[in-house]
């Protein structure tokens, strides 16, 4: 005669829990503990914003940047100053006045801002890398739409 018993042996692994908290690692099997994993908690204050004065700090070199760049090549001076450029096209429907000042606003502009945008991606728990790699991404997206408003001229 078999029995089987109501409860399982000391020794069988706990069952999962498949709804444990964001932070609490699953332990491994054969009974061994639930580890709390305690992640860094995001940076604040400063701390979370030096990519800004890192930002302000490449604006002073922006223009002769922007300069060096052009040597290269129209497109490679898109893709490090993408709003620059897209500000200034007049496909948008801004005024020529616009079209002149928007650009020259946005050289000086862009860096903050991306370190603005670098810094609350981490300050949101994000790791450099994933919000240098947004960053990354809105760059290209800004240059598939510039050579999409460039193609539609044609």
């Amino acid at each position: 005669m078999t029995e089987s018993p109501a409860t399982p042996p000391p020794s069988a692994p706990p069952p999962s829990n498949p709804r444990l908290p964001a932070g609490v690692a699953r332990g491994m099997a054969h009974g061994k503990r639930i580890v709390d994993v305690k992640k860094d908690p995001p940076p604040t204050g400063m701390a979370a914003w030096w990519p800004v004065l890192i930002g302000v700090g490449i604006d002073f070199i922006a223009q002769p940047l922007k300069l060096q760049l052009d040597s290269y090549g129209i497109w490679v001076t898109r893709a490090v100053f993408p709003f620059m450029q897209i500000f200034g096209m007049h496909e948008l429907g801004f005024s020529d006045q616009l079209t002149q000042s928007l650009p020259q606003l946005m050289l000086y502009l862009q860096f903050p801002l991306e370190g603005a945008f670098v810094g609350f991606s981490l300050s949101r728990g994000a790791k450099l890398g994933t919000a240098i790699a947004q960053l990354v991404f809105l760059h290209l997206l800004c240059l598939f739409v510039m050579w999409l408003m460039s193609q539609s001229g044609r």
